[in-house]
């Protein structure tokens, strides 16, 4: 059901690393990459051979990436679909990245869980930190069916994931392995907590053309 894979400065994706997200999950690449000013995205990669080549030029050390591979649950298997979707927050526009299932009813193939929900938050235009603290609560988890998330503000660093994720090597997958909301500050390292309690490291284990979204 999809993986995200957010990468903090000072740190590159193993090439082996995308083809093995790819296969597991061959249903459409998008990505967002900090350029110092804002978000940018790129979305809609259907095959591999593009979206390495679209990811390759942002995928150094002095980069803040996070990169979506889908697999369809719900909707068709089309560009539109692949993550990340726009959110319009108080602020400005935001981005989500989504790995789980929302129980949601969509009306076509031209629809996916995620897409539905992004749109029905964006009617609300939330606050980007309420609703990211929202995430965290345990009725936005039982709605959310303990999915994983990341939200982006277009003009901000700050990167807030929340639900069970896998830390390797220091790039974060969207896993089971830890329970903690992560947010980056601008030049800080990323502060891992849950109930204000970081969690030690345990076991490792790896796990058509896109279009620019201005």
């Amino acid at each position: 059901m999809c993986v995200i894979i957010i990468k903090p400065e000072g740190k590159t994706i193993p090439a082996e690393l995308l083809r093995s997200a790819w296969n597991q999950n061959p249903h459409g690449m998008g990505f967002a990459v900090w350029n110092g000013d804002k978000w940018e995205v790129q979305k809609g990669f259907m095959k591999l051979k593009d979206a390495l080549k679209a990811i390759e030029p942002h995928n150094r050390e002095d980069t803040r990436l996070i990169a979506h591979f889908r697999f369809a649950t719900h909707g068709g298997r089309i560009p539109e679909l692949t993550h990340p979707f726009p959110i319009e927050f108080a602020e400005g526009r935001g981005w989500l990245f989504h790995n789980g299932v929302f129980d949601i009813n969509m009306t076509g193939e031209d629809e996916s869980d995620t897409s539905v929900f992004a749109k029905a938050v964006s009617l609300m235009r939330p606050v980007f930190k309420g609703f990211c603290e929202f995430l965290k609560t345990e009725v936005a988890t039982n709605t959310t069916n303990a999915s994983r998330l990341a939200v982006i503000l277009e003009h901000s660093p700050q990167v807030f994931a929340v639900g069970s994720w896998h830390e390797e090597d220091g790039i974060y997958l969207s896993s089971y392995l830890y329970q903690y909301s992560l947010v980056w500050e601008d030049e800080d390292e990323p502060e891992l907590s849950h109930n204000h309690r970081a969690y030690p490291r345990t076991s490792r284990r790896k796990r058509r053309k896109g279009r620019r979204v201005k």
